[in-house]
């Protein structure tokens, strides 16, 4: 098998053209020499992205949004500066990202291009409105809007010659409140059985400007609730609104059943997890 390690992006994608659909891009190598142990993919040659400098940035753009490298991992993202400051819900994510050593080598770009439907980093993006940044062959660039970027089961919207270079965040608006929480059956390391992104602006009169929750684990690819926020706007967080905003969530999607839960089990899990982390914010709006 061969590997090679280019510096650069232009050399990345140079040698993807040059070694065909056979190769395979390497970032933390998480998901991806775990598939070659299991023999899921016998790819003919490695390119790491390792020593890709620009895909290790992070920087705040003149318009307030802040550029995330794709090879940044989970640990850099829990503890890099910028990230706490402008993205502080990417950090949280990142936190409780499985065990200790898969943050010190898994990266997002590598999370979020492997398309796993239980994993947490997609979730916080969505209701972070990010856009993933990919480049082609001749230094084609585009942009994709996160929740338009999953397809299928571990299928998203990479084009053949193309990888991820990061993540694009716009600026968090004032009176913002956000969180990820997770359920897993066993401990921490697993997948999410549901995880759920959730973010809440509300104005200085206490009512409901803008919600958005993201769910994962529940379907094929992770979900945006879809007109939540229209459902509430102006509102205040009583207890029959958060009632009513949880029931309406766990209605509105259509959570799988598989060898671990039933789809029952996961609509009691989402409510749950809304109805707790509404109840905070709703404490902590009112301080």
């Amino acid at each position: 098998m061969q590997f090679v390690q280019p510096q650069t992006v232009d050399e990345v994608l140079e040698w993807q053209s040059r070694l065909g659909p056979n190769s395979k891009l390497m970032a933390g190598g998480q998901s991806l020499l775990a598939m070659m142990r299991q023999k899921v993919i016998e790819p003919e040659a490695i390119i790491s992205l390792k020593h890709v400098k620009d895909l290790h940035r992070v920087a705040l753009q003149e318009d307030g949004s802040l550029f995330i490298g794709s090879m940044l991992t989970h640990h850099q993202i829990a503890t890099h500066p910028l990230i706490g400051r402008h993205a502080p819900l990417l950090a949280e994510t990142a936190r409780k990202v499985a065990s200790v050593q898969i943050r010190n080598l898994g990266t997002w770009g590598g999370n979020i291009a492997h398309g796993e439907p239980g994993a947490d980093p997609p979730a916080a993006l969505m209701v972070s409105s990010a856009q993933v940044e990919l480049m082609g062959e001749g230094g084609r660039s585009r942009l994709v809007a996160i929740k338009d970027f999953f397809l299928d089961y571990l299928t998203t919207d990479i084009r053949e010659g193309e990888l991820i270079t990061g993540f694009l965040i716009p600026p968090t608006p004032p009176g913002t409140f956000s969180a990820y929480d997770k359920y897993t059956l066993r401990d921490d390391g697993d997948l999410a059985i549901v995880g759920m992104a959730m973010r809440l602006q509300m104005t200085p009169a206490h009512q409901i400007a803008d919600l958005e929750i993201a769910l994962s684990g529940v379907s094929v690819v992770p979900i945006q609730i879809p007109r939540i926020s229209e459902r509430v706007l102006g509102q205040t967080l009583t207890d029959p609104v958060i009632k009513d905003i949880a029931e309406y969530v766990k209605n509105a999607c259509d959570p799988l059943s598989d060898v671990e839960v039933s789809s029952e089990y996961r609509r009691w899990v989402i409510e749950a997890l809304i109805t707790k982390q509404l109840s905070s914010f709703s404490e902590a709006s009112s301080l």
